[in-house]
């Protein structure tokens, strides 16, 4: 059982290269759910009458390389109810072109929540009183507990950190802080240099807690690492001096006066800075990228994990060659 949706690409949800941004994709992602549960009289103001809220626990997108719709083009979203459990329903993905090419699939975690309590609520039975269990996927045991779970990647080495203040529009139905606005502040992270030559592979979204609006959110981007990846350039040590230069360094020292013994020290800190920057580009441009961004409150409570995979961009047409070939 499955609900589908069109959506036209606006300049809202569009990169610099007019295409569809990963965040477009997950909010086109969610609002397809909640037409889906609209239609089985499920929508947020459907389940508040019976004292209950809906909240996303987790979402997870692989975007296929160089199929992205243009702005301007009508994309169709398609959702189905695909595995169930008492307390939780996953919803599957899959995003077509106008051409009706897949570029992107993913999955995702609903749950109910007792609005008084805050607390979880039965979702299965709700569902099916509603009558969206009927004839459903999900229901058949060979393919339930199928979804893919976060990676939880290693942090390693801390790249960037930005902090973002929530106002006015940031909240949501439920008058908290739109999960939106977590995946905007992960990717202002990202530096330039890194759109301009990679693109999205996948993300997976772990939501932990909520937020309210007045509060601010830190961001800190680390670099993804396996146990045995190797450490980042910018961290590798450099050679040692060898014994045999040893003694001329230190006679060197020695007949240098204080004063000239102090620019060398600024020239080596200035050559060290430079030779990160140069690292920082090398990493940026060559190869894939992986990062994890944890986000925070300011009683560094983690409200937010978000992992994104960045591989090397593939070139697809200029828009007006797309358009108007």
């Amino acid at each position: 059982m499955s609900y589908s949706k069109k959506y036209t690409v606006t300049a809202h949800e569009m990169d610099y290269r007019y295409l569809l941004t990963p965040d477009g994709m997950l909010l086109y992602f969610q609002d397809t759910v909640a037409c889906y549960l609209y239609e089985y009289h499920l929508a947020s103001f459907d389940v508040d009458k019976l004292g209950l809220l809906w909240i996303v626990s987790y979402f997870d997108l692989h975007v296929i390389k160089g199929k992205r719709p243009y702005w301007f083009e009508e994309t169709e979203i398609k959702v189905s109810l695909s595995e169930i459990s008492p307390l939780r329903a996953f919803f599957d993905v899959e995003m077509y072109t106008p051409q009706g090419e897949l570029y992107a699939t993913g999955s995702s975690s609903w749950s109910l929540i007792n609005s008084e309590k805050r607390c979880p609520a039965e979702c299965q039975s709700v569902l099916e009183k509603a009558g969206m269990l009927n004839g459903a996927e999900c229901m058949d045991e060979a393919k339930k507990v199928r979804h893919p779970r976060l990676h939880q990647l290693k942090s390693g080495e801390l790249l960037w950190e930005t902090v973002h203040k929530t106002g006015g529009r940031d909240f949501d139905q439920n008058m908290h802080v739109h999960n939106r606005v977590y995946t905007a502040a992960a990717f202002n992270c990202i530096p330039q240099e890194i759109y301009r030559t990679k693109q999205v592979k996948s993300i997976n979204i772990k939501y932990e807690r909520e937020t309210f609006i007045g509060d601010e959110i830190i961001c800190r981007t680390y670099e993804a690492q396996s146990p045995s990846a190797p450490a980042p350039v910018s961290e590798q040590a450099i050679p040692a001096t060898t014994p045999s230069q040893a003694p001329q360094a230190t006679s060197l020292e020695q007949a240098v006066p204080a004063t000239t013994s102090t620019q060398a020290s600024q020239a080596t800190e200035l050559e060290k800075a430079s030779t990160a920057t140069v690292a920082e580009q090398a990493r940026c441009t060559n190869g894939n990228r992986s990062f994890v961004h944890i986000l925070s409150n300011t009683a560094g409570e983690e409200v937010c994990r978000i992992e994104t995979q960045w591989e090397p961009k593939l070139k697809q047409a200029m828009i007006e060659d797309h358009l108007r070939p």
